[in-house]
């Protein structure tokens, strides 16, 4: 486990392997010392000054890049070369490695293995929180959205009157193409990019309809609902699968398989998604879970799901490149990940992996004494080695123990967290 963080209110605990099985952890430092490691302060200027850390293998500190400044970090993701690109915001003039160009929006940057820039860009009027690399080229998948109308991204004008939109740029940051036509999305969205470069969206649709890149999705007029979705290469949609919930604070990720095939992680949801057509009003099969784990085959049937019971709040999927699956969530006394009843110490965090047809492999427990300050939001599998990433910001120097004894924050405020367990 490693913490990086300052004194004050820090945000983000974004990570991400690296090519060499490295750790990038990334995020905005709100005070003035900034601690990659205990022991190692290092001065971070500027009201959220953003941070990416990088460790070696084992965990130990390589280096830590800082922009000074007033800016967050959304996200982050790694390239085959192992550089890094961050996307996030800014509210005053920064220096991403080319000097400041706009007084706020939002930057992508990329950055190489010993943390100089590559290139940046900058754009007013949007934001982008989620990116991917494209395994086969590097390429470079964004989803955002541009607040109030057009923005041009280095192609001409694009986003008509404000609304999400998803972007492919080369991987030197050349604009590539622009996918503007999604309307009825609600909250986050979860981006995911395959090895052949199959782009998969999942989220939440409200006020009864649906548009993924320009085509209107059935919804049978249900007013709430969760769906994933698959795009080709210039992201023209090629499927999608969706099921009305009732709770509008349902929540879902996706991820895309070595073969193509999906996962889909979702919180309070009503059902799991494609075991019955939508459209059929009479199907006996249903599979009512609140939270789940739900495995599709390359071509959209449904396969495989395992049910998340009890005080439950799941949140990221993985795919290993064996083909199993990896989740991680948070739980309270007595929830079910697969393994039976739980024991809680507090508001507790696990890390569970399936295999292909969605049964249990193992679980692993993050434990802490507080109710309120842990959380485990984002996973990821190296793709070489198969360990596995967890991370998210946790707060108050809450003690944390997945079994190898407790480790603690380096500040006594929220810190950008992640940990790394064996295959």
């Amino acid at each position: 486990m490693r913490f990086a963080g300052t004194h004050g209110q820090d945000f983000g605990g974004h990570a991400a392997f690296g090519a060499e099985g490295d750790v990038f952890l990334a995020g905005s430092a709100g005070g003035m010392s900034f601690l990659p490691v205990p022991g190692l302060e290092m001065l971070a200027e500027g009201d959220n000054t953003i941070f990416v850390t990088r460790y070696d293998e084992h965990g130990e500190h390589l280096w830590s890049k800082l922009i000074p400044g007033d800016g967050f970090v959304d996200d982050i993701a790694t390239d085959p070369d192992g550089n890094v690109v961050v996307v996030g915001t800014f509210r005053v003039p920064t220096d991403f490695g080319e000097g400041p160009m706009l007084d706020e929006g939002a930057y992508v940057l990329m950055l190489d293995t010993a943390g100089e820039p590559l290139w940046s860009r900058q754009w007013s009027d949007a934001e982008f929180v989620e990116v991917e690399v494209d395994p086969n080229d590097g390429g470079i998948l964004m989803f955002g959205e541009t607040a109030t109308g057009e923005v041009d991204l280095g192609g001409g004008p694009v986003g008509g009157d404000g609304g999400p939109l998803l972007v492919r740029l080369s991987a030197t940051g050349d604009f590539e193409w622009a996918q503007p036509d999604f309307e009825g999305l609600q909250g986050e969205v979860s981006l995911a990019v395959g090895p052949s470069g199959l782009i998969g969206l999942a989220g939440k649709w409200v006020e009864g309809s649906l548009t993924l890149a320009g085509v209107d999705v059935l919804t049978e007029g249900y007013y709430r609902g969760i769906f994933w979705s698959t795009y080709g290469p210039t992201g023209e949609l090629e499927r999608s699968l969706g099921e009305r919930v009732d709770e509008i604070y349902s929540r879902v990720a996706m991820a895309i398989g070595p073969e193509e095939q999906i996962a889909l992680i979702a919180h309070d949801a009503r059902n799991v998604p494609g075991v019955c057509a939508l459209e059929d009003l009479l199907c006996q099969d249903e599979l009512y879970y609140d939270n789940f784990v739900a495995l599709y085959q390359p071509d959209g049937s449904y396969h495989a799901s395992i049910e998340l019971t009890g005080d439950v709040d799941p949140f990221d999927v993985a795919f290993a490149p064996d083909n199993t699956v990896v989740a991680v969530g948070v739980y309270e006394q007595d929830a079910d990940v697969g393994a039976g009843p739980m024991d809680a110490k507090g508001r507790d965090v696990f890390v569970t992996k399936l295999d292909e047809d969605a049964n249990l492999v193992w679980v692993r427990q993050g434990q802490t004494q507080t109710t309120w300050a842990l959380k485990l939001e984002w996973c990821e599998v190296d793709p070489n080695s198969g360990r596995v990433l967890g991370s998210a910001l946790q707060g108050g120097n809450t003690a944390i123990d997945f079994g190898m004894g407790p480790g603690g924050g380096v500040t006594s405020a929220n810190d950008a967290f992640v940990v790394v367990l064996e295959p």
